[in-house]
């Protein structure tokens, strides 16, 4: 297993995905996805797919230029106990009805599945192989998305298959591609049927969809063909700083009566749609962020970009510290995340999460 030349193969999968979807708009003369707009202009669409295939390249560089040798030292976090958190939240969510898309409720049990948060801890039970413990907590972690009607869980156990995907493996995968493509499809039929969501091309649905909502091609042609609005609506007092959504992020708001805070996820699909929607947002990718918030104000916008930089590093050095020779798995796969969604929760809430872990680390050392 080469974790490197994994993520290596995973950056040139994303890098296609960018390149269809740009083929898609030019052939279509329209942006799909959560935009379904013609209003863009053909003079930024070059640019956004450079953009974002520049941004793909830019996590891979990142990841393998802050490699470390030394050894994990996570001890704690690999034991078999792991298992019971991934049952845990099952039941929660199943129970009542948590974290729903359709008909989300308000639990005081909601705390219990925040305080591990599921998506990062796959990612440091992956980092030890394709092994029992892995297969059994990714099935759960599926289970409990699919349940609330999400399809996020099944793209990042993707992404880690991608990156410990031995020989004797991608052989098995392509022998049941067809099956596995028939059960993609299916799964995203049911979702769109469970939402109550339009279908237009059944048999082609899980191609577009899923490279509609993995491309930062898509957001980025609309957002820089309409930078000015934008630029102007997202710093408005309807939205947060950054600064304010990154010290609101890991708090449970509910508990406390704290309002949900809208960023620039919020102000790119409200500009869009022309109204407000509430506790709703899209993919507003870094790039586009950026480039955003420069044009509002050049001072802020690179003190934003200074402020994300600062935590990508300090995720970086904690993952090091923490997972040792292993930690690539979940850098790349913070740092992706962030840059793909734009959304400061991608980097508050991996980061507690490694805060969590650096403390277990330091009390075993005692």
């Amino acid at each position: 297993m080469n974790t490197r030349i994994n993520t290596l193969l995973f950056t040139i999968f994303l890098s296609f995905v960018e390149l269809y979807q740009y083929i898609q708009i030019k052939t279509e003369g329209r942006i799909s996805g959560d935009f379904q707009t013609e209003k863009f202009s053909n003079d930024t669409l070059e640019l956004a797919l450079v953009l974002s295939i520049l941004g793909w390249w830019l996590v891979f560089a990142l990841v393998t230029i802050t490699k470390t040798k030394d050894e994990p030292r996570d001890l704690f976090w690999n034991g078999w106990w792991v298992i019971l958190v991934f049952i845990a939240n099952l039941v929660i969510t199943y129970a009542t009805n948590i974290g729903s898309a359709i008909t989300p409720s308000v639990s005081k049990l909601s705390i219990l599945t925040t305080i591990i948060p599921l998506n990062y801890l796959i990612l440091v039970i992956g980092r030890k192989g394709i092994k029992i413990r892995f297969l059994i907590t990714s099935f759960m972690f599926i289970a409990i998305d699919l349940y609330r009607v999400l399809l996020g869980a099944i793209f990042e156990v993707f992404y880690i298959y991608c990156c410990l995907v031995t020989k004797k493996i991608l052989i098995l995968f392509v022998m049941l591609m067809p099956l596995l493509f028939y059960m993609g499809n299916e799964i995203v039929i049911y979702k769109y049927e469970t939402r109550g969501m339009r279908i237009f091309d059944a048999e082609n649905i899980l191609l577009k969809t899923t490279t509609a909502r993995i491309a930062s091609t898509l957001p980025l042609a609309y957002g820089l063909s309409n930078i000015e609005e934008l630029a102007e609506q997202c710093h408005n007092e309807d939205y947060a700083s950054q600064y304010e959504a990154a010290l609101l992020a890991v708090i449970p708001k509910r508990i406390f009566g704290i309002e949900w805070v809208k960023t620039y996820n919020n102000c790119l699909i409200e500009q869009r749609l022309g109204r407000k929607v509430e506790e709703s947002g899209v993919n507003s990718p870094l790039i586009l962020n950026v480039i955003i918030a420069i044009s509002n104000n050049f001072i802020k916008g690179v003190g934003y970009l200074l402020f994300i930089l600062s935590l990508i590093i300090l995720i970086i050095k904690i993952s090091n510290y923490c997972f040792g020779n292993e930690s690539d798995l979940y850098k790349y796969w913070v740092i992706f995340q962030y840059i793909w969604t734009g959304n400061i929760l991608g980097l508050m809430i991996p980061l507690y999460f490694l805060l969590l872990i650096s403390l277990t680390v330091i009390y075993n050392k005692k």
